[in-house]
């Protein structure tokens, strides 16, 4: 039983490692190596008869909460096949509970090794993309293949997701690089230059909203690391010069600013009209601020505010009322559908439509409560995490998409579980001093 037992945490911890490895590249293997991941939990606790030890404790139940205000909100769907759909969509958001939160089977320097193999595996796609790229702009003078979705392509990811991504790994690695106990000058400049690299994939694939949250949280860093070390005022001036020339570096990225002027330039008005053209000219800012000016009608109409219109009814009302402000809806070919099955593009906005007042405010008070506790155990990679993904739902339904679901429940139940450990072991070791 004991070699049975081992052998399952072997290939569970495995495992944990190989999912992270993969998430920063497309297809569905992913969801194959999850369901592994819950057969090896299992023979894990049946190996080490450790079902009593399982602790259905808050962290558990608060992370699962996300996963099961979609379960009741199929109560008052219509379209059941449709919410079904949703909801086996967010399984994971109690699978990682279950696995990372239900009993401790994995040690904080365990927990570390997995997010820096997700760091390098990021490093090893952004060579990959960037490689890519610039032999396809060698080969044809096309410099579309050096930005947004067409560098992404190589790897089948959605470029803003897969910017997200880079932006963790670059907080991963400075982590590292920022290490007291790290005094190896080879591996520094390895860490730093791993850094530049990611750095340029994340410029590249020009996604405002999250070099925006790049920016903000990088700023907030090096103000918190300084202030730390007594130098607040060294720290800000460099957090402002490290912003500006990010800034700078953007401004010079042409296909970058093209997609900043965009906003700038944004015709505001289109949102007063009441039926468009099939040519109406949108920009990211206001086809957004359209989809969300539509979620609240809907709840207005319904009178939904407090429970939503339903987890499986929100996209068929959203398609309703496009078409009915003739809002595009495609060349009647099943390779052009307009806008129809345009989401709200915010996960706030989302989760008020399907689930109300009620919904939206367990999300906003479990992501800041879970934001407050990172700040309190000082653990700043997790805090970059959560900023990270409060800033990037406010233009994305990060919960709606499998690489989205898989980036926020395995992270947050990861860190939630290094802190418990970090905890856990302080008050041992105090225990143990007297």
């Amino acid at each position: 039983m004991e070699k049975t037992a081992l052998l399952a945490f072997r290939l569970f911890y495995g495992l944990c490692l190989l999912f992270a490895a993969l998430l920063p590249v497309g297809g569905k293997v992913n969801n194959l190596v999850l369901i592994l991941l819950l057969a090896t939990w299992l023979l894990h606790t049946w190996a080490t008869k450790s079902w009593h030890l399982i602790s259905w404790r808050s962290e558990f139940w608060l992370a699962a909460g996300l996963f099961f205000i979609f379960v009741v909100g199929l109560l008052h769907t219509e379209n059941l096949r449709q919410g079904f759909r949703d909801v086996e969509h967010k399984l994971a958001l109690l699978a990682f509970p279950l696995i990372f939160l239900s009993q401790k089977i994995l040690s904080t320097r365990q927990v570390a090794s997995i997010c820096r193999v997700f760091a390098y595996a990021c490093l090893a796609v952004a060579v990959y993309i960037l490689s890519l790229s610039f032999w396809h702009y060698g080969q044809t003078q096309d410099a579309t293949h050096l930005f947004y979705h067409q560098l992404a392509a190589p790897v089948r990811m959605h470029a803003i997701m897969l910017s997200a991504y880079f932006a963790l790994a670059i907080f991963r690695l400075l982590q590292d690089f920022l290490n007291p106990g790290n005094t190896h000058r080879l591996q520094k400049a390895g860490q730093l230059s791993g850094c530049l690299v990611l750095l340029t994939g994340l410029v590249l694939l020009s996604s405002k909203t999250i070099l925006f949250a790049f920016l903000v949280i990088l700023f907030l860093g090096m103000v918190v690391y300084f202030s730390r070390k007594q130098k607040a005022f060294t720290g800000f001036l460099a957090a402002v010069a490290v912003a500006v020339s990010l800034v700078l570096a953007i401004l010079l990225v042409p296909n970058l600013r093209q997609r900043v002027e965009e906003i700038a330039h944004s015709k505001l008005q289109v949102l007063e009209m009441e039926r468009f053209e099939y040519d109406t000219e949108f920009s990211g800012l206001t086809i957004r601020l359209l989809f969300w000016k539509y979620a609240l009608t809907l709840l207005e109409r319904d009178q939904a505010w407090l429970w939503g219109v339903g987890t499986g009814d929100s996209q068929d009302q959203l398609n309703a009322i496009y078409r009915e402000h003739n809002l595009y809806s495609g060349n009647g070919t099943p390779q052009d559908v307009g806008y129809q099955e345009y989401d709200t593009h915010n996960q706030f906005m989302e989760t008020f439509l399907k689930l109300g007042l009620l919904g939206l405010a367990y999300l906003l008070f479990y992501v800041s409560r879970n934001l407050f506790l990172s700040f309190q155990k000082r653990h700043y990679l997790f805090a970059a995490f959560l900023l990270l993904f409060i800033i990037f739902s406010v233009t994305e339904t990060t919960l709606q998409a499998n690489k989205g679901i898989f980036f926020f429940a395995f992270f947050n139940c990861l860190f939630l579980l290094q802190i418990q450990q970090e905890t856990e072991d302080k008050e041992t070791a105090k225990k143990s001093r007297h």
